[in-house]
């Protein structure tokens, strides 16, 4: 049960919940032209995305950007960049209208200078007056930024637009604003705060998701002991609960549908036998809800991820498939892990590594890697040797890294040779 309590965690992360991780990020490089697709939907043109690389020194991780077809826009320069904060958000966060970003120059974990930095050139716009921790990206003309007592909203000249105490309340950064934003206060609970940093729905949530999806954000309530923790939603228009806290577990709603698990025949306030190692995990079945709370895939699986593309992963026997929205398990999988389709393409992991399928199963990149990362805009990022840190900016050092196209095609390649442990770019 430990095992299964870790595998959530782990899903959570990597569908972006609660932990920012190393990706393929891209970002508006400069005077982009957008089409309109047929949803109505703005599209980017690939040569207008750029994509994060960075170098290992002894003081630590420097970043810069390369273009989607492999050449260095920006050599390694910056210890930070806004909205990165623990490597690379894990999607794609494409500007369509501001060709700026926010970089720190200084020592990751201290308080550093940071700039707004234009996107054509990597040249600076204005540097901040004051020393700060972490920045977010920019959306729109305004970026947040934390200090050493308080939460700052920024516009893009630097000037600050609000401020507020953390002794009152504390932001996550790196996340979509809708015009509200999850905040804790001081207490550590949490609630919304407008984009002034003003409460505008009282903390009362002992966890709440960071951003909406489909109208809804999913929050938590701590169990007391005997009584197991419960999951809920809150809605977006009333910012009031919309599904009562009830289950065992939950996740985003995507296509309608979320992902939420029920306690064990037990129950989540039966007697448990305290003494045994994973009495503290009751065993959950994960299924599947509409936005008004009712089964739409009864609960029978061992974990189940969000929707994406129209299908999600579930595990069943220790092993992980694919299913559709009506909870029909697809003719494909039985990996040892699988991660949901981004970009019309899901990481998969069999005996041999890590690699990617499209819809029909079929491999598009072989299963090789030691580690990969969901494709962002034309480009997947994939490590070979590397090694796993406690260090999130990013988690994952050394070895060979690459960027690949949906065909599996190299496009740029850095990271540090097995027989010299001197970092290098290539083409």
């Amino acid at each position: 049960m430990r095992k299964q309590k870790a595998k959530q965690m782990w899903f959570k992360a990597m569908c972006g919940k609660l932990l920012v991780v190393v990706s393929a990020l891209a970002l508006s490089s400069g005077c982009t032209t957008h089409t309109i697709h047929r949803t109505g939907e703005f599209r980017v043109r690939d040569a207008d995305l750029l994509y994060p690389w960075f170098s290992e020194k002894d003081s630590g991780v420097c970043w810069g950007f390369v273009r989607a077809d492999g050449s260095v826009h920006t050599q390694p320069s910056y210890s930070s960049i806004g909205g990165l904060q623990g490597g690379l958000a894990l999607n794609p966060c494409i500007d369509l209208g501001r060709p700026r970003w926010v970089v720190a120059v200084g020592a990751a974990g201290s308080l550093r200078e940071w700039q707004v930095v234009s996107g054509m050139a990597g040249e600076r716009v204005v540097s901040l007056r004051m020393a700060l921790f972490e920045c977010s990206d920019i959306q729109g003309d305004t970026f947040y930024g934390t200090g050493t007592d308080s939460v700052y909203l920024f516009d893009v000249f630097g000037r600050v637009l609000a401020r507020a105490p953390y002794r009152e309340l504390s932001i996550p950064l790196g996340f979509p604003c809708d015009g509200v934003m999850a905040a804790c206060d001081g207490l550590g609970k949490w609630g919304f705060v407008s984009t002034r940093l003003k409460w505008v729905a009282e903390p009362q949530f002992d966890w709440l998701q960071l951003d909406f999806s489909e109208g809804e954000a999913w929050f938590g309530v701590a169990g007391d002991g005997r009584e197991r923790d419960r999951w809920g939603f809150v809605s977006r228009d009333t910012l009031a609960q919309s599904i009562p806290p009830q289950f065992a577990g939950t996740g985003r709603f995507r296509d309608g549908l979320a992902p939420v698990a029920v306690w064990g025949p037990g129950g989540p306030n039966a007697d448990m036998d305290w003494s045994r190692d994973d009495a503290a995990v009751p065993e959950m079945l994960w299924g599947y809800i509409d936005h008004s709370g009712s089964f739409v895939v009864k609960p029978r699986f061992e974990f189940a991820s969000e929707f994406s593309c129209g299908f999600a992963v579930v595990s069943h026997g220790g092993r992980d498939y694919f299913i559709d929205s009506s909870g029909l398990l697809q003719g494909w999988g039985g990996y040892y892990e699988a991660r949901p389709f981004q970009m019309d393409r899901a990481a998969v992991r069999t005996g041999s590594g890590w690699g990617f399928v499209d819809a029909c199963g079929a491999v598009c990149l072989p299963c090789e890697y030691d580690y990969v990362w969901d494709y962002s805009g034309p480009l997947a990022l994939t490590n070979r040797k590397g090694r796993l840190t406690t260090d999130f900016s990013p988690e994952i050092r050394g070895g060979i890294w690459t960027y690949v196209t949906r065909s599996g095609d190299t496009v740029f390649t850095w990271g540090t040779r097995p027989d010299d442990s001197v970092p290098f770019p290539q083409k």
